[in-house]
């Protein structure tokens, strides 16, 4: 009898603790928002504006729905009324990071630095924004700075090692790419870079038994199958491997979804068949790897090439003129890009940049350029009746 009146009162108090925990902590505050119908939850906010986590819950469903700029406010709200708030910035910087906007992006990502001076991931987040917008020297000092704090941050060395080896820098890359796997074995992402570098560097052993790996934990990624692809027809030594190659990359680019991947494997493919002398093949894998990153110069160059070893003359002129033409425009625009790097605060320079994008027809760039000039010295008379003339989109 004592026995079962012992465990009656252990249940109860057990009880008491969980209903204590839901009701009077900060997790069961967090429970019972999530729980609210929208309705009630905005009913909630307007009343309680003071409640962050009432805000940050709010941002979330309406960044599920697609309203960015809705969840963007909602997340900034949070930020502001809780620096410390580390869900509340990332989210917001997830909803910058759509409008293409990276100037704002990132001196949204400066603001959580200051909130969040020894946060690893924010540091961390701060130099892929960096890494996006081609900055790798930054990025490379921020991703080592970020490990510096937490030497377990598995993203900032992976982070650091995509840097790296866009650097060059192969060993220090691979060393990187090595500890991320150690610290998070089960990402098939860090698999893949780690994949990747070790081919780079040529040995194909060992990346094949990387992907094997990757494969076991995803085997129907199709990233895994792009990345086996490519190993395979970067190594193939037989007809046998090359149309396994063949296949396991035409598997992987009907069903990637992102561009810029379903891109990398279409121009692999291409350079497969043209290894083969399948020469109709391999433009029509170009051509699908242009459709899908229009002004790519290593594309251009290999689809000119395939044309003339087809014999035609008029197509390949053209395809190399227009490589030549993107090369230059490639050139000039790193050129002034440079100088802006080194004279950030010039509006002369940024006058120059929007005008250069818009003589190409990149409106969206151009836009921004013209805006970050006109910040810095708002008397442009003609810089702003130019910007209000150009077309809303860019041509393809």
């Amino acid at each position: 009898m004592k026995r079962v009146l012992l465990a009656f009162a252990i249940i109860l108090i057990g009880l008491g603790g969980l209903a204590t925990l839901l009701l009077c902590s900060d997790f069961g505050h967090r429970f019972w928002l999530h729980h609210l119908s929208l309705p009630s939850l905005l009913r909630y906010t307007i009343r309680h504006d003071d409640d962050p986590d009432a805000f940050v819950e709010l941002a979330a469903r309406m960044e599920a729905q697609g309203h960015d700029e809705e969840a963007f406010q909602d997340y900034i709200h949070a930020a502001k009324r809780q620096p410390t708030n580390e869900t509340a910035w990332f989210g917001a910087i997830r909803c910058a990071q759509r409008t293409r906007d990276m100037k704002n992006t990132l001196a949204l990502a400066q603001q959580m630095i200051e909130a969040l001076p020894r946060s690893s991931t924010a540091w961390s987040t701060l130099a892929k924004l960096y890494l996006q917008t081609g900055d790798r020297v930054k990025a490379i000092a921020v991703f080592r700075h970020a490990l510096s704090l937490n030497p377990h941050n598995a993203e900032a060395q992976y982070g650091l090692s995509k840097a790296l080896f866009q650097q060059g820098d192969l060993q220090h890359a691979l060393s990187s790419a090595q500890k991320a796997v150690a610290l998070s074995t089960n990402r098939v992402s860090y698999l893949l870079n780690l994949a990747t570098i070790l081919q780079q560097m040529g040995r194909f052993a060992e990346a094949k038994t990387v992907l094997q790996k990757a494969y076991h934990l995803s085997p129907h990624n199709p990233e895994v199958l792009a990345a086996e692809g490519t190993l395979l027809a970067t190594s193939s030594t037989s007809p046998t491997q090359q149309a396994t190659a063949i296949r396991l990359l035409k598997a992987a680019i009907e069903r990637l979804n992102d561009p810029v991947k379903a891109y990398s494997a279409s121009y692999q493919l291409g350079q497969l068949y043209l290894l083969m002398n399948k020469l109709p093949d391999a433009e029509q894998a170009f051509r699908q790897a242009l459709q899908l990153n229009p002004n790519d110069t290593q594309t251009l160059f290999a689809l000119g090439r395939t044309l003339a070893l087809e014999r035609k003359s008029a197509e390949s002129k053209a395809t190399l003129e227009r490589f030549y033409r993107e090369s230059q425009f490639r050139l000039k625009l790193s050129q002034l890009q440079m100088r802006i790097g080194r004279q950030p605060n010039s509006a002369l320079l940024w006058n120059r940049l929007a005008l250069f994008y818009a003589s190409h027809h990149h409106w969206a760039e151009a836009r921004l350029a013209a805006q970050r000039s006109l910040q810095l010295q708002p008397n442009q008379p003609q810089l702003r009746q130019k910007a209000k003339m150009w077309p809303a989109t860019t041509a393809p």
